[in-house]
């Protein structure tokens, strides 16, 4: 959270009009996107905010609670008491996440945020939460060892103008949750050795289309054995299907996150209409290539003789950690390889 420095050291001040005068003296942006437009002196920016990390959390958190049941899309477009099922379960399956959740006290210079400012220009709002010393609303998530704050950003930021350097949250390890998906993605990503070709380049056989599948990062191994299957398809946005696009599907083809892969692959054109592929199975042998996002940066770095020898001299070792992303780690990781800069501690 923002630090106030002198303005917290004025323990008579009253706390609410504390955070009416830090927002006078920091509040003066007015545009944090689109829709994200408070009041000039009526907001206070949270300088440890960080969008990248914070897509990351979130993403993460997502994923993990669509393992869990909580966002189930397959009963769209099916009947009404399907429905009620569908959502029954997701309420069941929310419950069991709720549950996740244990009491924690934490410091609160350890949290970080998820949303760039708290709105100031509601005083009875703000009134409330500083009286408030035992609200149980903030929730906290361990994600690549940080504290976010997924929920209670106001009820924190009234703790530290009551002057109170401990608060009480509803905690949850995603790091430890998640521990066999990091696990599998390690897996995965081992496969940093081999770099496949640019997407498009490797001949296809006569009377074959080159298409793209975007799917999650641990369905990898599995596709690499087993190739395409309808039966896992989960049917998210339209009947249970193989979906394919032959310019790459929600984007560029190698232009995905730490989570997605492309998966590129060939076809009888007879057997592919609009963005369906009309067979069971795509064998494994059918299968191209899988795309990760480290592939093109990798690939950049071979390409380009300064970047390439940053790289081999250690420029960019503090990037081997993950903190800039598996985009960076593994890219980094094969170039060093490749170039016979590899070690045990890579």
């Amino acid at each position: 959270m923002i630090s106030f420095k002198n303005f917290l050291l004025e323990r008579i001040v009253d706390p609410e009009q504390l955070a009416v005068r830090v927002a006078k003296k920091y509040g003066k942006r007015t545009n944090y996107g689109s829709w994200l437009k408070p009041k000039k002196y009526e907001n206070i920016p949270l300088s440890n905010y960080n969008r990248v990390g914070v897509n990351k959390v979130e993403n993460k958190l997502f994923n993990y609670q669509e393992k869990l049941g909580m966002h189930d899309s397959s009963s769209y477009g099916a009947s009404e008491q399907e429905q009620k099922k569908a959502t029954a379960r997701a309420n069941e399956a929310s419950e069991n996440y709720k549950k996740k959740f244990s009491d924690k006290t934490m410091k609160i210079s350890d949290l970080h945020a998820t949303q760039p400012f708290i709105r100031t220009d509601d005083m009875e709002k703000l009134k409330n939460k500083i009286s408030n010393k035992t609200s149980t609303d903030i929730m906290v998530i361990k994600h690549n060892d940080k504290h976010y704050i997924m929920d209670g950003h106001h009820t924190v930021m009234a703790a530290k103008f009551r002057g109170e350097k401990d608060v009480n949250v509803k905690y949850l390890d995603l790091d430890a949750e998640t521990s066999e998906k990091k696990k599998v993605n390690e897996e995965v990503n081992n496969h940093y050795t081999h770099l496949p070709d640019e997407p498009g380049t490797v001949p296809i056989p006569d009377g074959h289309i080159r298409l793209y599948h975007r799917t999650s990062i641990n369905n990898m191994k599995s596709i690499t054995k087993n190739g395409l299957s309808i039966n896992n398809a989960r049917g998210y946005e339209g009947p249970k299907a193989i979906y394919a696009d032959p310019n790459g599907f929600y984007g560029k083809p190698g232009d995905v996150g730490d989570e997605k892969v492309d998966v590129e692959f060939s076809v009888p054109k007879n057997k592919f209409r609009g963005t369906i592929v009309h067979m069971d199975e795509v064998p494994p042998e059918n299968i191209i290539a899988i795309h990760q996002n480290w592939h093109n940066t990798a690939r950049s770095i071979r390409d380009d003789p300064k970047t390439l020898s940053r790289v081999l001299s250690g420029e960019h070792d503090d990037l081997l950690d993950g903190s800039g992303g598996d985009q960076y780690k593994y890219s980094i990781k094969h170039i060093k390889h490749v170039f016979g800069k590899s070690n045990d501690k890579i």
